[in-house]
């Protein structure tokens, strides 16, 4: 009975499927779960005091090696996370892109992370692709080597020559069993996400919870390569109108959803410029257009490659910039990607308080829960520091870090869209900065889209290209912004920032004479049904006077009375 499933000693499979279930994350994943625990006690983290107590605080596990103890936590973290294999350094990776989700001494840290794992079995790696494809690796490639160019955590890339022709491919092949490695992986961390929360300081006040479902979203996206695919074909289309740029070349009669067949790219990823065998270019001139599609990418299309480090981009033989390795994308929604523009372009002209009201609305928030006021200072701080950064003052920490800490600083929590937006930026920034030196970063960035403004709304003032951007996009998206600036007048009445008074000069005479009115109606009614009371009840009657019973005269001159009472006061 030990050591193997259960459920494997019952015959009806019904029941074997139910039991199953049941047993998937408390049974079936113990051997993992322990490994994990394991792992997280030889790198400090298994000795928990307090559910407050954060990491620093806490004692070392006795049993760590001593070369571990003399480490910060935040590179015990990154050396657990390898240790653990490729969920965990996805899930590392995926945290270095959040510094609102960890501190930032963590998330820069994990920045660090490598997933270079030795390759499965060249036989493993030729029945993935037959299974996946139909045909044997010879009749669909010539020259398919052993060794993989590239091994990843998820997959690995082999350069291989398409069946009798003279095109070179590059293959990615996904690891066997990576899909159950995975899913087993992310069901252990749902379950352990109390225990971690403890354990791990810089989380513990978060919905980490949340945060493995997020990252089990992601992941699970990245293991099927037809999404990468339908990446690449968009990528490519958006990319079609920037000279000097593009993606590669792909072969979806080769590919699958754990096949992908693209162009291979003849050339060096950028931090190789310069060395042997490198294209002869100008990294100067590489500015330029890599700015300006980046730029196109987040304004226009709302549709942006996350990760554009020195590795991810690569330089053709002719000098073209080729981005690679789209698996993980960025993605603004319509009215995200407007207020995200109009964030960036208050920025760029120094206006604050605009910006505040954008990045409130990025955030989801209400302007009434927010202090506008202290958020625009706080702006202001964050843009003298981008200038300080540019002007070669040594400053700790990353932009992004610097911004998302601005934003939890004032109760707003972005979304993971603009927070990749802002790692994408200072990556980009980062390479810009490797190319040339020189740059000014914002001036090249304030260029680029305003050049892609003139080319989508071919704005008149050229003399002023940022204004004409701002304009032309205050005509086009008057409509499409028209709800949310409603909303925002509608908060400012809930909160009562906004009191609107109306003046008619003859409304209160009006109800004036609406309220008389309706007193004299009301008595009149009450004085018709005594006198009708009194006729019908002979007891009531006391004798005649002016030929009218004495009870309803006096009924009719109260009425009098009153009604001269209401027009006198009233």
């Amino acid at each position: 009975m030990m050591g193997q499933d259960i459920s494997d000693e019952i015959d009806d499979e019904e029941t074997k499927r139910g039991l199953s279930k049941v047993l998937s994350h408390k049974y079936q994943n113990f051997k993992r779960a322990a490994q994990i625990m394991a792992a997280l006690s030889k790198f400090g983290f298994g000795k928990l005091g307090p559910s407050k107590k954060q990491i620093k605080e806490m004692g070392m596990d006795p049993e760590a090696p001593p070369d571990i103890k003399d480490l910060t936590e935040a590179v015990r973290l990154r050396l657990m996370l390898q240790n653990l294999g490729p969920t965990f350094v996805k899930l590392g990776q995926m945290l270095s892109t959040r510094p609102d989700l960890i501190d930032d001494e963590f998330a820069i840290e994990l920045e660090n992370l490598r997933d270079k794992v030795p390759p499965d079995a060249p036989e493993v790696i030729r029945a993935t692709i037959e299974n996946e494809l139909g045909k044997p690796v010879d009749e669909i490639f010539d020259d398919f080597p052993d060794n993989p160019i590239a091994a990843a955590s998820i997959g690995q890339v082999f350069r291989a020559r398409l069946k009798g022709t003279d095109k070179w491919v590059a293959v990615k092949v996904q690891r066997s069993n990576i899909f159950k490695i995975i899913r087993a992986d992310i069901a252990v961390l749902k379950d352990m996400t109390a225990f971690l929360s403890k354990a791990f300081s810089s989380i513990e006040n978060l919905n980490l919870g949340g945060a493995v479902d997020e990252f089990g979203i992601m992941i699970m996206r990245e293991l099927d390569y037809t999404l990468e695919a339908r990446n690449i074909k968009r990528l490519a289309e958006n990319m079609d109108e920037i000279p000097g740029v593009r993606v590669p070349d792909l072969y979806m009669e080769v590919s699958s959803s754990r096949v992908l067949t693209m162009e291979f790219i003849d050339g060096v990823s950028l931090d190789k410029l310069g060395t042997e065998g490198a294209p002869d270019v100008d990294p100067k001139a590489l500015v330029s257009p890599l700015v300006g599609a980046v730029m196109k990418q987040i304004f226009i299309d709302g549709f942006f490659h996350a990760d554009p480090h020195h590795g991810n981009l690569f330089v053709a033989q002719n000098g073209v910039v080729v981005f690679i390795d789209v698996g993980a994308m960025g993605y603004l929604e319509s009215h995200l990607k407007g207020e995200v523009t109009e964030f960036y372009m208050a920025l760029m002209k120094g206006d604050e308080e605009k910006a505040a009201y954008s990045i409130v609305e990025i955030c989801g928030h209400s302007l009434g829960k927010v202090n506008i006021s202290r958020l625009a200072h706080d702006l202001r701080d964050y843009m003298d520091f981008l200038q300080m950064r540019r002007d070669g003052f040594e400053i700790d920490g990353g932009i992004n870090q610097k911004a998302v800490t601005i934003l939890l600083k004032n109760g707003l929590h972005p979304p993971s869209s603009w927070v990749l937006l802002e790692r994408a930026m200072l990556q980009l920034e980062g390479v810009i900065l490797t190319l040339n030196p020189g740059t000014d970063y914002l001036a090249v960035a304030k260029e680029s889209i305003s050049m892609i403004a003139q080319q989508k709304l071919a704005p008149r003032t050229k003399d002023q290209p940022l204004q004409a951007l701002l304009t032309a996009r205050a005509y086009v998206e008057f409509l499409r912004d028209l709800p949310t600036r409603a909303d925002r007048l509608m908060t400012k009445l809930e909160t009562d920032q906004l009191t609107v008074k109306v003046d008619v000069p003859f409304l209160e005479d009006f109800q004036k004479t609406v309220r008389r009115a309706g007193l004299m109606v009301s008595i009149s009614l009450m004085a018709l049904a005594l006198i009708i009371g009194s006729v019908n009840a002979g007891d009531w009657y006391v004798g005649p006077l002016l030929g009218i019973q004495f009870t309803s005269t006096v009924i009719i001159v109260g009425w009098l009375i009153c009604m001269w009472l209401i027009n006198k006061w009233m």
